[in-house]
């Protein structure tokens, strides 16, 4: 009798066993994570984690001093910490085995670009607008002048090195008075965006008329036909201009004389005449005079016209090009790379000119500036 008692409580405690074993009592083999936790985040926004185990679990996480406390679900909706923090998941399975595994999360603030631009200019002013970027990099968006789109290029491909700032180059037009808006959107790589703005003053100046008296002769070069021929001849060639830098030195004089007349000058070719303003420097020197490329470039147009003369155009790249009028010879040719200093061509007094001189502009995406603004500097 006690021999069948004793084998009926084993036989008990058998099926105890087995019964715990079934239950997972008897487990002691941690469970499997995996998450899928981005290492970097927009600071402030939601971010959604998810995680996935090798058998049910129960999840605690810790992140931000924030706990969620024995989580069923495998999907958290997250609010993103400025900075660097740790998040903790621990994974325990029905036999109360745990895994920890610690994910490190940064948030990232708005982006914090800076912009740069000079506060104050002149009518005919050529201006760098510069944005230092952040870490990691955003990217520039747009840039205005004025209301109107701007071209970049990074500030490298002039200057060397490896920086974080982009560089555009816009003109104050001779028309403009009062102020100009800079406004600049960046985008960070989490697809944010922010809007800097300054307010560019443009500086008045009274500037007498310049009156030319030119022949009735001379006037006839001014025709509708011909203004329109030549308009139409730049814009043909400035299809082709590069959209980046192609210098890395200051610009230079291209030829030695005497200033006569400005840049920007209001003037009148005729008595009771329409005034227009003077878009380039003239600088008189006897014929024949060297003239060379104010900085390297490229040929995009030479050729006699009747109010430019011999005229050479030379992109810089970068939205800046240079032209060179009332040449009497020219001695490069179009899709010809000039370096800063090689002879381009001789002074003359071709087209609409009332004696010997070179009429030089400095043109940012095609609107004239001040030449003598960019004569040793790199960038205005």
């Amino acid at each position: 009798m006690r021999l069948r008692r004793a084998l009926l409580v084993s036989c008990a405690a058998l099926a105890l066993a087995a019964s715990a074993l079934a239950q997972g009592w008897l487990d002691r083999v941690p469970p499997e994570i995996h998450g899928e936790v981005p290492a970097r985040a927009p600071a402030g926004e939601p971010l959604t984690v998810r995680f996935s185990a090798s058998e049910p679990v129960a999840y605690t996480l810790a992140y931000g001093g924030e706990t969620w406390e024995a989580v069923v679900q495998n999907l958290f909706v997250l609010r993103v910490r400025p900075g660097e923090h740790a998040l903790v998941v621990t994974a325990t399975d029905g036999a109360g085995n745990e895994t920890r595994v610690a994910y490190t999360v940064t948030g990232v603030g708005a982006p914090a670009a800076e912009l740069h631009v000079t506060e104050r200019a002149r009518a005919g002013d050529p201006v760098s607008v510069r944005v230092t970027l952040p870490e990691p990099p955003a990217e520039v968006v747009s840039v205005r002048l004025g209301g109107e789109a701007l071209p970049t290029f990074a500030a490298d491909a002039v200057e060397g090195g490896a920086g974080r700032s982009v560089v555009a180059l816009g003109a104050v037009p001779l028309s403009a008075a009062g102020t100009l808006d800079v406004e600049v959107v960046v985008r960070d790589p989490f697809g944010r965006e922010r809007t800097l703005k300054r307010a560019l003053e443009v500086a008045a100046e009274a500037r007498p008329v310049q009156e030319l008296g030119l022949t009735p002769e001379a006037l006839g070069a001014l025709s509708d036909e011909n203004r329109e021929a030549e308009a139409a001849a730049l814009r043909e060639a400035y299809r082709g201009a590069a959209p980046d830098p192609l210098w890395r030195e200051p610009f230079i004089l291209p030829t030695e004389g005497v200033n006569t007349s400005a840049f920007g000058l209001p003037r009148r070719y005729a008595v009771s005449g329409a005034v227009s303003f003077h878009q380039g420097a003239d600088i008189a020197a006897p014929q024949g005079t060297p003239i060379v490329a104010t900085n390297d470039g490229v040929v995009l147009l030479t050729g006699f016209y009747p109010i430019k003369g011999g005229l050479t155009v030379i992109d810089h790249g970068g939205g800046v090009s240079s032209l060179y009028f009332h040449q009497a010879v020219m001695v490069v040719t179009p899709g010809q790379r000039v370096r800063r200093g090689e002879r381009i061509g001789e002074v003359g007094s071709t087209g609409l000119a009332t004696g010997p001189h070179l009429h030089w502009e400095m043109r940012v995406n095609a609107v004239p500036t001040d030449p003598l603004a960019w004569v040793g500097r790199l960038l205005p």
